[in-house]
């Protein structure tokens, strides 16, 4: 079988010959009752965006916010040591910003799915290329990707 994306992982993986994917299990073949029609979407900050709510494709008047970071993570020894050379302080500060990385994307989001509280599900993200990895409606994907 070919490299095709799980429907309940939504992983690209090469499934077994019964159709079993090697990280959930499940079988590719068989749509998930829950999350019916949702896919995975490669999205890089500044993309172009259809008026639609990424969960179920309705109109939406609203964005929802998904941002990543790298800001919290790794060590500050580093920096505390900074702090007893003279302008050490402003060293620390300025190398901080200058690794600090943030990917932020506003989702377009309808009424419905915003009065449920929906949240975007986030797969991965690789931050040294800024992109996120979102599980999203397939006709929200469908029209991103057309653009």
């Amino acid at each position: 079988m070919s490299i095709t994306e799980c429907p309940h992982c939504h992983r690209r993986v090469a499934p077994s010959d019964a159709g079993d994917c090697p990280c959930c299990g499940n079988n590719v073949r068989v749509e998930p009752e829950h999350g019916k029609g949702m896919r995975l979407l490669v999205l890089r900050r500044g993309a172009s965006l259809p008026q639609i709510c990424f969960n179920c494709a309705e109109p939406a008047q609203k964005t929802i916010k998904v941002q990543v970071s790298n800001v919290g993570t790794g060590t500050s020894v580093g920096r505390g040591l900074l702090g007893f050379l003279p302008f050490g302080r402003l060293t620390s500060a300025f190398e901080a910003a200058k690794r600090d990385i943030f990917v932020t994307v506003n989702l377009p989001i309808c009424n419905v799915c915003r009065k449920r509280r929906v949240k975007p599900e986030i797969q991965s993200y690789d931050l040294e290329a800024r992109e996120i990895r979102l599980v999203v409606h397939e006709r929200f994907r469908d029209q991103v990707t057309r653009v």
